[in-house]
Formats: structure tokens, sequence, C-alpha cells
């Protein structure tokens, strides 16, 4: 039987791994791709998952996919900035 903490492991592992890497990026271009992955996920969404009221109960299919949007990217900010953070603290020294 699988574990219903699974996709969260798996979401926290991708927000750090894409936070870490997103040091080097600069905030046209995070915010861009973060952009385009929320409007893939929206589209992709209402192709695949019904909009189905007893699943999404407070609220619809759509609100859902952009609020995981924005605790994703949120998530990859606060990465991004630990380890800025870091990288700042080991090259002083």
């Amino acid at each position: 039987m699988r574990s219903s903490a699974s996709p969260v492991i798996v979401l926290c592992v991708a927000i750090i791994i894409v936070g870490g890497l997103s040091t080097q990026a600069n905030w046209k271009t995070f915010f861009l791709m973060n952009g385009i992955a929320a409007v893939l996920t929206l589209c992709l969404a209402s192709l695949a998952i019904p909009n189905d009221l007893h699943w999404f109960k407070p609220v619809t299919r759509n609100v859902a996919m952009v609020f995981t949007a924005i605790v994703y990217t949120l998530g990859q900010l606060v990465v991004h900035f630990l380890v800025r953070g870091v990288i700042t603290l080991v090259k002083r020294g």
C-alpha cells in the first residue's frame, strides 16, 4: 500500500533541487519559467482532471492548481535565498 506522504516528499525534493539550481538564474528567467509551468499545469489539468466539486471541495480545480503553483514558487524562492546565503558565507570564509 502506498503512503499518501509520497507526493509531498517528491514535491519537497523537487522544490529543493530546483530552488538550489535557480541560484544561477536571473529573476526574469526564474519567474518566466515558473509562469510557463503554471500555465502548462492549468492546461494539462483541464485536459486530464475533471472539475469534480466533490474532490475540490472548498475551491475549484483551477484555483487548486494556481495555489499549488504559488506554493511551489515560494518554496523555490526560500531555498534560493537559503542557498545564496550559504554560498555568501562560504565565500567570506
